[in-house]
């Protein structure tokens, strides 16, 4: 299978050399700007549809590969276009010709996914013949995480659902007026196809209100404290400016929609996508970063050369394509087709602009990402404290315990938490593993990492406690004299991914699960128990994670990909019982 997977990969690489071979002879950008514009009004047409189908979603996940591929591709195929950017309207030879390249583009990325679900096992591939390949996946494919997306979403739905009412109470009914009156009124035709509008100061707040609500329901959002430095700059400073992109796209949205119904001329897929100055943009960054930033405790002046700096993060240009590398990877929300010009993509600014965020901060300052990965357990220490304090009373906590054998160190515990009503103590490993997005590459190698590191915790503090009695163990916690016999239990409280962790948890005395189970946990106990103790918590925790731990992705539909002549097949086993 191994040299099979190879030539897999082969024949993918030798179709896109064909593509960027087309995309090298593009001296003006057409395709990469026309990518953009078929991704952004395809989006926009989605974000209006109630649900998806499968076949919306499909088309979707292909197209934004094929995007996010063709911008690397576009890039490195030319040190230059001859004009800083491209503009022109949508027309049916352009976008067939874009839609024909994303499209193949997309496919080969795709198959680089499944071949990766090959190379992690989780597949099997054959060579049906010359270029023919069939994949096929197993008939159960676990989804260890839905449980952990699924609480997730249910609170970020809660948080959306009560921001909504307060935006739809006659309170704001003013402002929405005022703000439609604002879009109508400043919003003209340029050159004839495109856009042009005004500023005002109540659009500002008004856009970057809904884009600070909506940044702050991301994943990855709390990834680090505001006042971390990552090239020189807070944190903070990287999130105002990432909300004023947000606020940005919104505003241009309402606006597009605002002119197309204005002007009979103006079509809204003309619209949507546009081009920025650099200078000129990267001085209204900085000023929206300010303005965020005013009223925070301990807050500095951002600099014109600091917003340079968090535009190149933000943004991806032909020095940085190599955060495109990986099929999966989030969409960049801008791209520097020149020195003094980029692309503002739309699309990027509703799918996962948080991960982008995070991505280009580990690639631009991979010490600073790496120090200051070092600091987030201490959060989460505070954080587990925080909240079970609010539900437990006289719980005692120690941190950062070191378990001692023969005067060596065998590992330390993040957090002990003793219980003086029942005698249970709880050791607490905290891990906080960066999101992976789509990226199944980062996601194997990161379970593969969280899964050994674990191991070895709960191998040395087995070892330590088969070798301490309870008279070490009281001292070595501190724990008072007339502290109960104790019951000791051991967690694994990770930020994300815990359902990786099932296979080592026996659900008796080891435990794991995120921070989203943990928290919602919490939150049952505090509705359901009326003197609460801290192995209700944990009932609720292993229920919650049992129930996870059987979740499966939908079935996979057969599925055919043609590209030129490579083809390849993905089924799953029972569809191929079926067939047969």
């Amino acid at each position: 299978m191994g040299k099979i997977l190879q030539n897999f990969f082969r024949a993918l690489n030798e179709q896109e050399k064909l593509f960027q071979a087309e995309l090298a002879t593009d001296n003006l950008g057409i395709a990469l700007r026309a990518a953009v514009n078929e991704l952004d009004w395809y989006d926009y047409n989605l974000r209006k549809v109630a649900e998806l189908n499968a076949e919306q979603h499909e088309q979707f996940s292909i197209l934004t590969l094929g995007v996010t591929r063709l911008i690397k591709l576009a890039l490195d195929a030319r040190p230059s276009y001859d004009v800083p950017v491209v503009c022109f309207p949508r027309t049916k030879e352009i976008t067939i010709k874009a839609l024909n390249c994303v499209s193949g583009i997309g496919i080969i990325q795709h198959g680089r996914r499944v071949a990766q679900t090959v190379s992690s096992g989780r597949a099997k591939i054959e060579l049906t013949n010359e270029k023919e390949f069939d994949i096929t996946l197993p008939d159960r494919i676990h989804d260890e995480n839905l449980l952990e997306k699924a609480v997730f979403e249910h609170y970020t739905a809660q948080s959306y659902r009560q921001f909504e009412e307060i935006m739809s109470s006659e309170l704001f009914q003013e402002l929405h007026e005022k703000v439609s009156d604002l879009l109508q009124e400043l919003v003209y035709p340029f050159a004839e196809h495109y856009i042009g509008y005004e500023a005002d100061p109540t659009l500002d707040a008004y856009f970057l209100g809904i884009a600070l609500h909506r940044l702050k329901g991301e994943r990855g959002y709390d990834s680090f404290k505001y006042d971390l430095k990552f090239g020189g700059i807070e944190f903070q400073k990287y999130l105002n400016a990432l909300t004023f992109l947000i606020g940005s796209a919104i505003r241009h949205e309402r606006f597009a929609e605002a002119l197309a119904e204005k002007e009979e001329k103006s079509y809204l897929e003309n619209l949507l996508t546009i081009s920025v100055d650099n200078e000129p943009f990267i001085e209204s960054l900085r000023d929206a970063i300010n303005f965020l930033g005013e009223d925070l405790v301990g807050y500095t002046e951002t600099t014109t050369e600091e917003a340079a700096t968090i535009f190149k993060v933000l943004s991806v240009g032909r020095d940085s394509t190599e955060m495109l590398d990986r099929p999966g990877c989030a969409l960049p929300l801008l791209i520097r087709v020149s020195d003094t010009a980029a692309i503002r993509c739309q699309t990027a600014a509703f799918h996962f602009p948080m991960q982008f965020l995070l991505d280009s901060l580990r690639w631009h300052f991979p010490e600073d990402y790496s120090k200051n990965q070092a600091t987030r357990e201490q959060s989460m220490q505070a954080a587990v404290e925080r909240v079970m304090s609010e539900a437990f009373p006289n719980l005692i906590f120690r941190q950062n315990v070191k378990l001692r054998l023969d005067g060596q160190t065998l590992t330390d515990v993040d957090l002990v938490v003793a219980e003086p009503s029942t005698g249970l103590i709880l050791f607490v490993q905290l891990k906080h593993q960066d999101l992976y997005g789509e990226d199944l590459h980062a996601e194997t190698q990161r379970k593969e990492r969280l899964s050994s590191q674990v191991e070895r915790w709960i191998n040395s503090v087995d070892e330590w406690l088969s070798m301490n009695g309870p008279d070490n163990l009281s001292s070595t916690l501190r724990l008072p004299k007339k502290f109960p016999e104790p019951m000791i239990r051991t967690f694994i409280l990770t930020r994300h991914f815990a359902g990786n962790l099932q296979k080592e948890c026996d659900g008796k005395t080891l435990l794991s699960a995120n921070w989203e189970v943990f928290y919602n946990s919490v939150h049952l106990v505090k509705q359901n128990s009326t003197i609460a103790v801290v192995n209700d918590l944990l009932d609720y925790v292993e229920k919650g994670m049992e129930e996870g731990a059987s979740n499966t992705y939908l079935p996979e539909p057969e599925s055919e990909w043609i590209v030129r002549d490579l083809k390849f097949k993905v089924q799953q086993i029972g569809n191929v019982e079926a067939a047969e």
